[in-house]
């Protein structure tokens, strides 16, 4: 008993011993020094792909931004004060290359507080807006590309105590809520994809909320079904038309792009009017439609914004040339194994009216693609 009592005390006093010498280590330095690294610019670039911008941001928020009031709300976190998503990755800089040969320069004229974020070009490509959000709002600014200065559109509008959402500590009545706030988000976006066509008669719909809970109807079942599938079927037909829309004009776009990019040197354009450009050239053998490939790749849309990349996956693609879109096909049985191609592919090569996740129909597409092997 007495030896027991004894290694207990001493490993008690041993504990504590270790406990009141404990102190904060720091990782080793390889380990600092990764986590601290520079994360890589987000490059924006022009139709023409003479112009780039380049956004830079730091890999964690800072302290301030970390201690700001967020607001949960129907599993969104808000900022009560500007309203927009408390979780927001903001960019803390701004730099710009004017001509493909030239240097990457600090803009003229950019805010001091740097929390950038929604950069977006103009249709002219000459200018990109932006919005910087500061502590009591968030403002508009506009970069002028040649000019290489920034300007601010808008002063940020601060959420008056009046209108500032209240937090509803009543859980029943968060629930609520949250459920008239996503259907009102809902019958916003018919709003706003009808082009303002058809609103929500609040009226009308409190109405029929209060009708079905008291087991009475102005409208039989049968007669609702039938309204709520024609609205849908006129719905799809506004989406159908908007969709057209937009994927002519990025057609029209496309077509001016590869009319100005099959004039520079080293582009080719086959007869089917896929382009091209040779970065390196491999000395391996080239696959055939039906092979199985390997390959890196990235892929952009115009304005520079990376779509998909095997890079960045840090995993090869391996797929067969007949099951991917006809631009993959033709252009990759121009590549040697070890190439390395730049390709430009029109929009009926590629994806064509419809598009495809977050492609828009029309959309010319450029690649990287580098050929690893052939399975």
């Amino acid at each position: 008993m007495k030896n027991l009592l004894f290694i207990i005390i001493l490993f008690l006093g041993t504990f504590l011993y270790a406990q009141e010498n404990l102190t904060y280590q720091k990782p080793p330095q390889e380990i600092l020094e990764l986590i601290e690294a520079p994360l890589a610019p987000i490059m924006r670039m022009d139709h023409k792909g003479e112009n780039f911008v380049f956004l830079y941001r730091s890999n964690f928020k800072s302290i301030e931004e970390l201690s700001e009031t967020e607001m949960r709300l129907g599993g969104l976190r808000i900022n009560p004060v500007t309203n927009i998503s408390s979780r927001e990755r903001y960019y803390n800089n701004v730099k710009i290359r004017v001509g493909r040969n030239s240097k990457d320069e600090t803009l003229v004229g950019l805010p001091i507080n740097e929390r950038f974020s929604n950069f977006s070009w103009s249709p002219n490509q000459k200018m990109m807006a932006f919005t910087n959000t500061i502590n009591s709002g968030v403002e508009l600014w506009v970069l002028d590309i040649q000019n290489k200065s920034a300007k601010k559109i808008t002063e940020a509008k601060p959420v008056s105590a009046a209108k500032q959402t209240k937090i509803i500590m009543n859980e029943l009545d968060s629930i609520s809520y949250s459920y008239g706030h996503q259907i009102g988000q809902t019958f916003k976006k018919i709003q706003e994809d009808s082009d303002g066509k058809y609103s929500l008669n609040m009226e009308q719909f409190t109405e029929g909320i209060k009708d079905f809970l008291s087991d009475t109807s102005k409208i039989s079942t049968e007669d609702q079904q039938a309204i709520l599938q024609s609205f849908g079927q006129k719905m799809q037909e506004i989406a159908m038309e908007k969709q057209k829309l937009e994927s002519n004009k990025m057609k029209e776009s496309g077509i001016k792009f590869l009319e100005t990019n099959g004039k520079l040197d080293g582009v080719k354009t086959t007869t089917s009017g896929l382009q091209y450009k040779i970065i390196k050239e491999g000395d391996g053998p080239s696959p055939k439609a039906t092979d199985k490939v390997s390959v890196h790749y990235v892929g952009t849309m115009l304005d520079g914004s990376t779509f998909d990349s095997s890079r960045d996956r840090g995993t090869p693609a391996s797929f067969g040339l007949n099951q991917v879109i006809s631009g993959w096909t033709e252009g990759l049985q121009l590549m040697k194994v070890g190439s390395t191609y730049e390709f430009f592919i029109p929009s009926d090569l590629a994806y064509g009216d419809q598009g495809n996740q977050g492609i828009p129909g029309g959309s010319v597409l450029k690649f990287e693609v580098e050929l690893l092997g052939i399975e």
